[in-house]
């Protein structure tokens, strides 16, 4: 794990594949909406995206197709997690 900008961090899920880094996923965006129970007027909410890596791909392939899922996670409302 690591941040990679203001608000943004990033897990690398070795040996995982993309159903399973998925459903990891969802379950780390509940627990975090989760995480503030009985405060009424706060609600946190968390986007994802991911990606695998795929033959050829250099660092920098995989960072654009998972920034590229997290902004369509963030324009589709948010609270969500999106593949590429």
């Amino acid at each position: 794990a690591c941040r990679v900008g203001d608000n943004r961090f990033m897990l690398l899920l070795t040996h995982t594949p993309p159903e399973r880094a998925a459903g990891i996923t969802e379950r780390i965006r509940r627990a975090f909406a989760a995480a503030a129970p009985g405060i009424a007027a706060t609600s946190a909410t968390a986007s994802f995206g991911h990606a695998a890596w795929s033959e050829g791909d250099d660092a920098s392939a995989l960072e654009k197709r998972v920034g590229m899922a997290f902004e369509a996670a963030r324009a589709a409302g948010g609270d969500r997690v999106e593949s590429a």
